[in-house]
């Protein structure tokens, strides 16, 4: 069952990034984890090389970018891997 929300995750987040454009215009606000229960979402949240912008104005934005995010995909499927979880 965990397996199964993990795999929604990703495909949610990878339709909604293929909508988007490419780089460069689109500020990334939040990043939401669901179904996350096996393992820290905080620890999960820091393995990404995708962040989340300040949420003030003069702080530091994050813009996505297409191959952060594809890279994105393979650090949550080691991350898993590394914590006895190899088919998430």
């Amino acid at each position: 069952m965990r397996r199964f929300f993990v795999v929604v995750t990703l495909v949610a987040v990878s339709l909604v990034a293929m909508a988007c454009k490419d780089e460069g215009t689109v500020l990334v606000h939040k990043l939401a984890f669901n179904g996350v229960k096996a393992v820290d979402e905080a620890k999960l949240k820091n393995a990404l090389a995708t962040r989340e912008s300040s949420k003030l104005p003069w702080g530091k934005k994050n813009y996505f970018d297409r191959s952060r995010l594809d890279a994105d995909l393979k650090r949550i499927q080691a991350f898993y891997a590394d914590r006895g979880y190899p088919d998430a």
